[in-house]
């Protein structure tokens, strides 16, 4: 199955709640009500300072067209892989598996413009449920172990609190998911009734007004903004 064929079964499975995917646009959203205290690292400044930047990719959940998760990753074509800056959604939503399905979808969608690009890398910094600073040590370190489990099972390689996903293991969990729900009963008992908040990046995929040359990334100078690195899902 072509990588499109997947990028559109995590559409479909989206649509189901009423739910887009979209380059952002700029706009300004509440991040820290879906990241938490991970929101120090990863804000909208952060977000608009990757904007316009065609080595980067951030990837909007919209329903209602109201910001209900958000990927941001940077395209390392030295490397080969997709570097996940930062993956938020929002609790509050009713819907699951946001951050996830943005994390394949933009590796889908990288890899189908790059297909030297692979993987994708990033950081098991935040937690299941969401951190917050009000949070205690002991309750950090489970949300932050949660997360980690999170990762394991959904077959990421772990390399200390580094994880990496390769595009066949993608591709096997949207089989997965898509397999589940034309189950009689899909109801979920494997812990994807938690919202993840965690820095984690992903690539974008050619949507409407998208850019989809190949070849070699153009980057774009940046001002005075320092670059910055953070992971949360």
């Amino acid at each position: 199955m072509s990588n499109t064929k997947y990028l559109k079964q995590i559409e479909k499975i989206l649509s189901t709640n009423g739910v887009i995917i979209r380059k952002y646009d700029g706009r300004n959203f509440d991040v820290k009500s879906m990241c938490g205290e991970i929101e120090k690292t990863c804000d909208i400044d952060l977000l608009q300072d990757l904007y316009g930047d065609t080595g980067n990719i951030i990837l909007l959940c919209l329903q209602k067209d109201i910001v209900i998760g958000f990927f941001a990753g940077e395209i390392d074509d030295k490397k080969n892989k997709l570097d996940a800056s930062c993956t938020c959604s929002s609790p509050s939503s009713g819907v699951k598996r946001i951050g996830e399905l943005l994390g394949y979808y933009a590796l889908l969608s990288v890899n189908e413009r790059y297909p030297s690009i692979s993987t994708m890398v990033g950081s098991a910094s935040g937690g299941i449920p969401t951190p917050y600073e009000a949070d205690t040590k002991q309750t950090r370190d489970e949300k932050n172990a949660n997360l980690l489990g999170y990762h394991c099972k959904r077959g990421a390689s772990m390399h200390e609190k580094i994880f990496t996903y390769t595009i066949d293991v993608v591709k096997k969990n949207v089989k997965t998911i898509v397999d589940n729900m034309r189950k009689p009963s899909s109801a979920s008992s494997s812990g994807d009734e938690y919202y993840p908040a965690y820095d984690d990046g992903l690539p974008p995929t050619p949507i409407k007004g998208h850019s989809s040359d190949k070849g070699k990334i153009k980057k774009k100078k940046r001002k005075t903004t320092k670059k910055r690195k953070t992971t949360k899902k």
